[in-house]
């Protein structure tokens, strides 16, 4: 494609050419083609100025980010001369060059186009509104070209390509490139559209393809091996699976690529932060009653004495370590903390999260804890699981895991009622953990694990999971019931992560601000983002329904960030 300045430079050549052919005499300034400032200084009959668009003429000259317009005046005013010409200076030439053309010419015909090649308005130049006050013309009225029916613009005729496929032959005459780009797109968009067609998650990984995500280059998938976790060097942790089980883009742009949501750092306390102050306080004051032998709870003096001074203390570390936000708007936060606690310690001396077991691991870390394959897979890499359970009670051969979490009880009960196994992973993964663990098992073996979520803004926890089933590692039975199986489900999962199955999941779109990427046509968000605040009436009316749809957000985190929950 040739530039205005290429043109002109061309057919200014060609008809020099043609006119020294023709005539005998030659005249060559005749006729004279090119830009205002090449015209010579003499008297012309007629001048014709074309292409008066603003940007083009005057052309828009951006200073220079090399050396700036003002760093050059001040260079010649340092040398006492002007060495360095200005892009300002051209523009303000720009109007004297429009004006001495106008001053040797009897007649000018000045043109400009009211839209571009592609049908799109286009703004005159500023030329043509001063020869016309100066001139003091009327306003000028459009020239009416014939040109093509609509239906036959060039424009149109290259959006009519997908419906009409016979155009493509003779548009690819005009420009190959563009056709060979079209027929490109249009192979993609089609095996998206299978994809996208297709109802469940298991037919949906059967036809992915590198324009959803999946990695079928085997070298691209064995340079990727090192970062992708599940060896015992680099282990996996269950909320990491879970991401991975939400949407494998999502895990891949995130914990594979390292494409992390920018921090605000404004005035308020974050998301991930607050999740680490309510687990330091709450490891803090039990471990403080267990020292005491103050449990279980009594919700007294001494036990609200225990939880002011476990606030404080981590405060002292906290302010130093985290972004913390306005001081003023941390004290609301840290009252509102000492008050979500303080009610979660009194529902808690009330109704115990089991009264047969009493707080006796915080914070506790197990792992790596390796998952074979229970048949097929014989002599591969194990999946190694590694994690941090917020709490265990324990009592006579039996053992309650209790994983703190920020959002409503009712969101994570919907979690055990409907995603286990799915896109839930973390309370059997811990059950599972628990049972094998050999330093719990060896004096007073457990007989039974459950695990509960425990929402620290109501102070009170989900149902039991129960399911010896789902959280056992035995090899019989993970054969028997695979599909029932955490640890037969997680490995197989970690197989298709090893893979480079990293495909886009529809059914479990969260909103995350990938949308732009990965190009997902529609969006199913699980549930709406519980409120801070809800009146009586509103819980009621939610307890009766687990999920509510709603436009995802372009901005939000995933789940995992939001409740601080990324282990």
């Amino acid at each position: 494609m040739l530039s205005q300045r290429e043109f002109a430079t061309l057919l200014k050549l060609t008809m020099g050419r043609l006119w020294d052919e023709q005539l005998a005499i030659p005249q060559p300034q005749a006729i004279s083609i090119g830009e205002l400032s090449d015209l010579p200084s003499q008297t012309f009959a007629h001048l014709v100025i074309c292409g008066l668009i603003d940007g083009e003429l005057p052309a828009y000259r951006p200073d220079d980010g090399l050396l700036p317009d003002d760093d050059r005046r001040l260079l010649d005013s340092k040398l006492a001369r002007s060495l360095f010409p200005q892009s300002q200076h051209e523009l303000d030439a720009e109007p004297l060059k429009l004006a001495v053309a106008l001053a040797h010419v009897s007649s000018a015909q000045l043109f400009w186009t009211q839209s571009d090649e592609e049908g799109r308005p286009v703004a005159r130049s500023l030329f043509v509104d001063e020869v016309i006050q100066a001139a003091s013309l009327p306003e000028p009225s459009p020239l009416h070209v014939r040109t093509m029916p609509s239906s036959h613009h060039l424009a149109d005729l290259w959006q009519n390509v997908q419906r009409t496929a016979s155009l493509l032959p003779s548009l690819a005459s005009l420009d190959r490139s563009r056709a060979s780009r079209i027929v490109a797109l249009t192979h993609i968009e089609e095996q998206r559209s299978r994809f996208f067609s297709v109802a469940t998650t298991e037919a949906q990984s059967e036809h992915s393809h590198p324009f959803v995500g999946r990695i079928l280059d085997e070298s691209v998938i064995g340079v990727l091996q090192p970062r992708l976790p599940g060896s015992p060097q680099h282990p996996l942790s269950a909320s990491v699976l879970e991401d991975f089980a939400r949407c494998p883009f999502r895990f891949f742009a995130r914990r594979v690529l390292g494409l992390k949501p920018l921090g605000e750092g404004g005035e308020e306390l974050d998301p991930l932060a607050s999740g680490r102050l309510h687990h330091a306080v709450l490891e803090t004051f039990f471990k403080d009653r267990v020292a005491n032998r103050r449990l279980p709870l009594r919700a007294d003096a001494d036990d609200r004495r225990a939880l002011d001074d476990a606030v404080d203390t981590v405060l002292t570390d906290f302010t130093q370590q985290e972004h913390i936000g306005h001081p003023e708007l941390l004290k609301v936060r840290v009252i509102r903390l000492r008050s979500e606690l303080w009610r979660l310690i009194e529902h808690e001396s009330k109704e115990p999260p089991d009264p047969d077991c009493q707080p006796a691991l915080f914070e506790w870390q197990f792992g790596p804890l390796a998952i074979a394959a229970a048949h097929g897979d014989e002599g591969r890499m194990a999946l190694h699981i590694h994690g941090i359970i917020d709490r265990v009670d324990l009592g006579t051969g039996k053992a309650v895991v209790l994983d703190y979490k920020a959002g409503r009880r009712e969101r994570y009960q919907h979690y055990l009622n409907h995603e286990l196994l799915k896109t839930s992973f973390q309370l059997p993964l811990y059950v599972a953990a628990l049972r094998a663990d050999p330093t719990l098992n060896a004096d007073r073996p457990l007989h039974h694990v459950t695990a509960r979520y425990y929402s620290l803004r109501q102070g009170r926890v989900t149902r039991s999971l129960d399911d010896a089933t789902m959280t056992t590692l035995d090899r019989e039975t993970r054969l028997q019931h695979p599909d029932e199986n955490v640890a037969e489900v997680a490995y197989r999962l970690w197989r298709r992560l090893r893979d480079g199955d990293f495909a886009i999941a529809p059914q479990t779109c969260e909103g995350c601000g990938l949308e732009s990427v990965c190009r997902i046509g529609a969006v199913t968000p699980d549930s709406e983002e519980d409120s801070d605040e809800s009146s009586s009436a509103s819980q009621s009316a939610h307890s009766t329904k687990s999920t509510q749809s709603s436009p995802p957000s372009q901005l939000s985190p995933t789940r995992d960030f939001i409740d601080g929950d990324n282990r």
